[in-house]
C-alpha cells in the first residue's frame, strides 16, 4: 500500500496505480512521475521525498489500517 504524508492530511492508496493521479497532482508532472517510479514495485519500506514535497512510503496493509485508524483518532478530537 502506499501512503502519501501531505501538508493537509494524509492519503492511502492501494498501490501505486492507485496513488498515481494523486503523486500527479501533488508534485507536478515531471516529480510525479519520478515518484511514481520510485514505489512502483518498490519492496516495503521504499520511499521518496524531493525538494520538501509530501512524503511517499510503501506500507504493509496493516500498517496502512493503523495509520488509517490513528487519523480517525486525531480527527474526531
Amino acid at each position: 500500500m502506499i501512503v502519501i504524508y501531505s501538508q493537509d492530511k494524509t492519503i492511502i492508496r492501494k498501490n501505486a496505480e492507485d496513488a498515481k493521479g494523486k503523486l500527479l497532482e501533488l508534485y507536478g508532472e515531471k516529480l510525479g512521475m519520478e515518484a511514481y517510479k520510485a514505489v512502483n514495485r518498490a519492496p516495503v519500506g521504499a520511499s521518496y521525498r524531493k525538494y520538501g514535497g509530501p512524503l511517499v512510503q510503501v506500507v504493509t496493509k496493516e500498517k496502512a489500517e493503523w495509520i488509517r485508524d490513528k487519523e480517525k483518532q486525531v480527527s474526531s478530537i
